[in-house]
Parts: structure tokens; sequence; C-alpha cells
């Protein structure tokens, strides 16, 4: 083994393990990305264009947890020794455990997860799925509510993103670059703006960046709750 730096180029079939304390954030040559949470190992199987227009994109994982933030454009699957996770344009975790089981979860999108016996089952926004050494048929359900939520929300006109304490950012750069690279996030536009959500933000300094698109002042409201009530709220303007 030896120590990554970060701008590190990898080639097909390198093996990455972030040790307990570190995270590592993997950026595939289509702007898909994979987030190593501590004690989690990978195998990069495959990055290249399928008929010069598809990305496909494939990974091993071993051991731990990744979050994996997928382009529309892609195909990225994640693989385990229970099963084998395939989505495009999505979000989701994958958490392989020693006991022989593999959680998939999504945020966003949709997920088609393949278990170990061959059978295929469709994983929606807010839905996971445990594989592995239940042999019972696979059944998806919902996932259950966070405790602890921190919710940016910026008004229509402005932009913003949220950096968390492992270095990991969310949300959306002026120029039209979208990005998830925190674990359990999303980041939506709707009818009034941004709404950037980190479930279970972990205990450190959350960094939150925005700049206005326009003439006029944009709201950006922060709030944090807990068991679904509010017990944070500062309202700013840029």
């Amino acid at each position: 083994w030896a120590a990554a730096a970060d701008g590190t180029s990898l080639n097909v079939g390198t093996k990455v393990r972030t040790p307990e304390g570190s995270h590592v954030l993997l950026t595939f040559f289509d702007g898909s990305t994979s987030k190593l949470e501590p004690g989690t190992e990978v195998t990069i199987l495959k990055s290249e264009y399928e008929n010069q227009e598809t990305a496909r994109i494939e990974l091993q994982q071993d051991s731990g947890k990744t979050w994996n933030h997928v382009m529309v454009a892609g195909m990225y699957s994640v693989q385990t020794a229970e099963g084998k996770a395939s989505a495009r344009g999505t979000s989701f975790s994958v958490a392989a455990n020693l006991a022989g089981t593999t959680m998939v979860e999504v945020a966003e999108g949709v997920v088609e997860v393949l278990d170990g016996d061959l059978t295929e089952v469709r994983l929606e926004a807010n839905q996971q799925l445990q594989i592995g050494a239940n042999k019972q048929r696979a059944v998806a359900v919902s996932t259950p509510r966070a405790m602890n939520e921190l919710i940016v929300t910026t008004g229509s006109g402005g932009i913003s993103s949220v950096r968390d304490p492992s270095g990991a950012s969310t949300g959306a750069l002026p120029n039209g670059l979208w990005f998830n690279q925190i674990t359990g996030s999303t980041s939506v536009l709707t009818g009034t703006g941004q709404v950037i959500k980190i479930e279970q933000p972990t205990p450190g300094d959350y960094i939150v960046a925005g700049r206005s698109l326009s003439e006029v002042s944009i709201p950006v409201n922060i709030e944090i709750k807990r068991d679904g009530q509010s017990v944070f709220q500062q309202a700013k303007f840029l």
C-alpha cells in the first residue's frame, strides 16, 4: 500500500482503502464521484466509455461504506460479495460488513440491485435493501427517517453549497456544475429556489457558501431539525 495524495490519478485495477479516521473522494472522468468512509476498501474494475458515448464505471467494494453520485450519461455499478447495485443519474450508498450482508440505500433516482441469487429489486428514492446472509426474498423497505437534519434553503436567483467536516461538499456552482459528495445529502431545485438536505450531519464545522445570480438580495435560510422539529434557524441575505 502507498499513501495517496490529492489529485493522484488511478488506473483500472487499483485498490483504494481508508484507515479509521480518513476519507477519500474518487472522481471519475464523467464527473461521477464515490466517497469512501473510514474503514472502506474498493477496487476500480472499469472506467471507460462504452460505444464512444456512454460512461461505464464499475467498483468492487470489499468492506466499509461508499456514497456514490452518478451522472445521468453514465452506467455505474458497485459490486460486493453479496450482490450488485447499478444506476445512472442518482445518489446512493452501499455498506458491506464482515457479517456477510450488504445494505443499499437510495437518496435520489432509481437503483437496480441484483442479489447473489440473481433476484433483481428496483429501489427508488428513500428506499433501502439488505442482501446477503438472510436468504429470504429481498424486499425494498422505506429508509427510516433521519433523527437529525441540516437544511439550507436558497431563494430563487441564488445558488449555494455546503462543505462538511471531512471536506466533502454538496450543492452547485454559479457555472452550473452540480455535485453531491456528502453521504446522505440531496440538492434540488424547487419552484422557490435550491434546497440542500444533509441527514445525520457529523459533529464538526459546516461551511455554507452562497452567491446571488441577480441584482437583488437572495435569502438563505439555515435550519437544523431534530426528530422532525426545528431546533435552530438563521436567515442571511446574499
